[in-house]
């Protein structure tokens, strides 16, 4: 102890109020023993108020321990524990001697370095404080992780979700039928009919589920919904759209001619493939009409509505053109000066259509003609199409106020190309009513009536090569490829007068002498066994 020691002024709340003097001011409180401790007020020299517990630390020196300021208007209970005393910093005389009291007790019982002892348990207690804050801390860290978790795979399964529906079933199959229509594929329309019908509309079906995880059996579970309904023919032909369109994903990444969008579909296997192929549902159809059931079908193809009427009959004059190709021809595919129609042919697997030039010649030319006269009164490029109206009609209706805007007719009017299921259509309706009222022997299709051309075709003497450019088939190999341009135009205008003559010859009833009825020969062959 330093400074200044005032023995004879002892420890009281005067005291500890007088002014400083500049230096160390001690007032040792009468009622302790010195050894275990002894209390004093101190005044410092910058005025500071301190009490201190002076006892010996265990090697017999004396240690000056502040053990908290004065605080004249500091209270506490009167019984107050010896921990809320341990604890308290700011001291009235009276609490001062308590806690000298407890300290000195402590001392008495073997606690000889009380400073010591105080400052192990403050680090004791700063490292559980620390250790409680950082177990709060680690705790907050763990639920924000938590949070951050669930976050993320509640945006992983978003995404996956939005992968589900962007890469579905659904959208592989949209996207294999966009690619046949850029390709200007016949086939486009029917595969996205069919998978609209066949798979999209079945409820419990895989439409909405990644592609890359649809399974065989889910696959075989669709066709099995088209077998038991007895739609094998249907079946067979969705496995081979839904096929194709799994095989042209699964190769998209190596083959740059397929659409880019298929790549991200992630394909690595085609689950169509080991499916049954159905081969019993594939089998090629025979049917070939009598020269008389040819003669109720134009009959009856006379009767339909004009536009129906007139692409039915062109495709029938023609050879036996596919609707299909024949509906795409537009005014600017007639040549009427050179009397030729040039359709395309985007079957099989061509990249680009191949052009498929036809002469017109007897009907088939007046029935363009016609068609060409309504496409250019109407304002629009198809030669077939949905109208059955008259163009000065809607010329009148169309027909602006001084000043206005000329409207587009077509819009006007809503008129649209004519769909080649429309004529497929009528075509089955016709055979539908010749059935039952039993007039032909067995149903037909419109490809039966293309079959029925070239039979007769054959039967008048028209050669296999001149056939072949006459219908846009079984054309292929090198030599036709890319050193054959003859374009056969002269054998086409050959061939094609002499079938219009035949079927006028059938309209009429007459029989074609030399020339045996391929179909009423199996028909008669038929009764005979």
């Amino acid at each position: 102890m330093t400074g200044k020691r005032t023995a004879a002024t002892p420890l009281t709340d005067l005291a500890m109020r007088s002014n400083p003097d500049g230096t160390d001011q001690w007032f040792p409180d009468s009622g302790q023993r010195t050894g275990h401790g002894k209390l004093y007020g101190r005044i410092t020299k910058a005025g500071e108020r301190l009490f201190v517990l002076r006892y010996t630390d265990p090697l017999g020196r004396y240690v000056n321990w502040p053990i908290g300021r004065y605080d004249p208007k500091a209270s506490g209970p009167d019984d107050a524990a010896d921990a809320w005393l341990l604890a308290r910093a700011e001291l009235s005389l009276g609490l001062a001697r308590k806690k000298a009291s407890v300290l000195v007790g402590m001392h008495r019982q073997g606690v000889r370095d009380l400073r010591g002892h105080f400052e192990r348990e403050r680090q004791i207690a700063d490292a559980a404080q620390a250790a409680e804050l950082a177990r709060i801390e680690a705790d907050a860290d763990a639920a924000r992780a938590a949070v951050r978790v669930g976050r993320e795979r509640e945006e992983a399964a978003q995404a996956a979700q939005r992968d589900a529906e962007k890469y579905s079933l659904r959208a592989l199959l949209d996207a294999y039928a966009r690619h046949l229509k850029k390709q200007g594929k016949a086939s486009a329309d029917d595969a996205l009919r069919t998978f609209k019908l066949h798979v999209y509309a079945v409820a419990d079906g895989p439409a909405d589920k990644p592609a890359k995880d649809v399974t065989p059996r889910e696959i075989a579970g669709l066709l099995r919904k088209l077998t038991e309904a007895d739609k094998g023919r249907t079946a067979a032909k969705l496995r081979s759209f839904m096929r194709a369109a799994y095989q042209m994903a699964f190769q998209a990444d190596l083959k740059p001619g397929a659409p880019a969008e298929m790549i991200p579909f992630a394909i690595e296997s085609n689950p169509v493939a080991p499916t049954d192929a159905m081969t019993r549902y594939t089998v090629a159809r025979d049917r070939v009409l009598s020269a008389a059931e040819l003669r109720l079908v134009m009959e009856r193809i006379a009767l339909l509505p004009t536009a129906q009427s007139d692409a039915a009959r062109l495709a029938l004059l023609l050879g036996g053109q596919r609707p299909a190709q024949l509906l795409r021809a537009t005014r600017e595919d007639v040549d009427l000066e050179a009397g030729t129609l040039m359709l395309r042919d985007p079957k099989g697997r061509r990249t680009q259509p191949r052009l498929h030039v036809l002469p017109l010649t007897g009907e088939a030319r007046d029935i363009i003609v016609r068609l060409m006269e309504k496409a250019t009164a109407l304002g629009v490029r198809w030669l077939f199409t949905s109208a059955e109206v008259d163009p000065e009609k809607i010329r009148e209706v169309a027909t602006p106020e001084l000043g206005e805007e000329v409207p587009d007719i077509a819009t006007v009017a809503g008129i649209v190309p004519m769909r080649h299921e429309t004529v497929s259509a009528a075509v089955s309706a016709i055979a539908a009513g010749l059935l039952a009222e039993k007039k032909v022997r067995s149903p037909f299709q419109m490809r039966d009536i293309r079959r029925t051309c070239e039979t007769m075709l054959a039967a008048l003497g028209i050669d296999r090569d001149t056939r072949a450019q006459l219908l846009s088939h079984g054309i292929s190999g090198v030599q036709a490829k890319h050193y054959d341009r003859h374009a056969y135009l002269p054998e086409k205008t050959r061939a094609l007068v002499a079938w219009e003559a035949r079927l006028k010859r059938i309209a009429r009833g007459e029989t074609e002498p030399g020339v045996a009825d391929i179909a009423d020969a199996r028909a008669r062959r038929g009764a005979n066994q």
